[in-house]
Protein backbone atom coordinates (compact mmCIF):
# COMPACT_ATOMS: atom_id res chain seq x y z
CA UNK A 1 0.00 0.00 0.00
CA UNK A 2 1.47 3.28 -1.13
CA UNK A 3 1.14 6.54 0.75
CA UNK A 4 1.60 8.68 -2.36
CA UNK A 5 -2.15 9.04 -3.14
CA UNK A 6 -2.87 9.92 0.49
CA UNK A 7 -0.03 12.45 0.54
CA UNK A 8 -1.24 13.98 -2.71
CA UNK A 9 -4.78 14.18 -1.34
CA UNK A 10 -3.55 15.85 1.84
CA UNK A 11 -1.49 18.32 -0.20
CA UNK A 12 -4.56 19.06 -2.32
CA UNK A 13 -6.69 19.65 0.77
CA UNK A 14 -3.95 21.80 2.30
CA UNK A 15 -3.74 23.87 -0.89
CA UNK A 16 -7.51 24.27 -1.00
CA UNK A 17 -7.67 25.36 2.66
CA UNK A 18 -4.77 27.76 2.21
CA UNK A 19 -6.46 29.26 -0.86
CA UNK A 20 -9.76 29.56 0.98
CA UNK A 21 -8.05 31.21 3.95
CA UNK A 22 -6.29 33.70 1.66
CA UNK A 23 -9.53 34.47 -0.17
CA UNK A 24 -11.32 35.02 3.14
CA UNK A 25 -8.55 37.29 4.42
CA UNK A 26 -8.51 39.24 1.15
CA UNK A 27 -12.30 39.53 1.24
CA UNK A 28 -12.23 40.89 4.79
CA UNK A 29 -9.47 43.38 3.97
CA UNK A 30 -11.22 44.55 0.81
CA UNK A 31 -14.53 44.87 2.62
CA UNK A 32 -12.96 46.90 5.41
CA UNK A 33 -11.10 49.07 2.92
CA UNK A 34 -14.26 49.71 0.91
CA UNK A 35 -16.16 50.61 4.09
CA UNK A 36 -13.51 53.08 5.24
CA UNK A 37 -13.18 54.69 1.80
CA UNK A 38 -16.95 54.97 1.41
CA UNK A 39 -17.29 56.55 4.87
CA UNK A 40 -14.51 59.03 4.12
CA UNK A 41 -16.05 59.94 0.76
CA UNK A 42 -19.46 60.43 2.38
CA UNK A 43 -17.88 62.64 5.06
CA UNK A 44 -16.12 64.72 2.39
CA UNK A 45 -19.41 65.06 0.50
CA UNK A 46 -21.00 66.54 3.63
CA UNK A 47 -18.03 68.89 4.24
CA UNK A 48 -17.24 70.51 0.86
CA UNK A 49 -14.69 72.99 2.23
CA UNK A 50 -12.57 70.20 3.67
CA UNK A 51 -13.03 68.25 0.44
CA UNK A 52 -11.69 71.26 -1.47
CA UNK A 53 -8.75 71.47 0.94
CA UNK A 54 -7.97 67.78 0.42
CA UNK A 55 -8.09 68.14 -3.35
CA UNK A 56 -6.00 71.34 -3.40
CA UNK A 57 -3.23 70.89 -0.79
CA UNK A 58 -0.82 73.49 -2.20
CA UNK A 59 -3.46 76.23 -2.29
CA UNK A 60 -4.56 75.20 1.20
CA UNK A 61 -1.00 75.56 2.45
CA UNK A 62 -0.60 78.99 0.81
CA UNK A 63 -3.94 80.20 2.20
CA UNK A 64 -3.03 78.82 5.62
CA UNK A 65 0.24 80.80 5.65
CA UNK A 66 -1.55 83.96 4.49
CA UNK A 67 -4.21 83.56 7.18
CA UNK A 68 -1.53 82.93 9.80
CA UNK A 69 0.27 86.13 8.80
CA UNK A 70 -2.97 88.12 8.87
CA UNK A 71 -3.83 86.72 12.29
CA UNK A 72 -0.35 87.52 13.56
CA UNK A 73 -0.72 91.12 12.29
CA UNK A 74 -4.11 91.40 14.01
CA UNK A 75 -2.62 90.22 17.30
CA UNK A 76 0.22 92.74 16.98
CA UNK A 77 -2.27 95.54 16.20
CA UNK A 78 -4.37 94.65 19.25
CA UNK A 79 -1.22 94.60 21.41
CA UNK A 80 -0.16 98.05 20.15
CA UNK A 81 -3.65 99.44 20.68
CA UNK A 82 -3.73 98.08 24.22
CA UNK A 83 -0.30 99.56 24.90
CA UNK A 84 -1.38 102.98 23.63
CA UNK A 85 -4.57 102.86 25.70
CA UNK A 86 -2.59 102.05 28.87
CA UNK A 87 -0.04 104.78 28.15
CA UNK A 88 -2.87 107.28 27.60
CA UNK A 89 -4.62 106.19 30.81
CA UNK A 90 -1.42 106.40 32.85
CA UNK A 91 -0.53 109.88 31.44
CA UNK A 92 -3.89 111.38 32.42
CA UNK A 93 -3.40 113.35 35.67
Amino acid sequence: MSLDPVTQSLQSVKGTLTGATNQLANGVVEGLQNTVVASFQDWLAVHPVIAWMVHHPILTLVLGVVLLLLFWGLVRAIAQLTERIWITILQVP
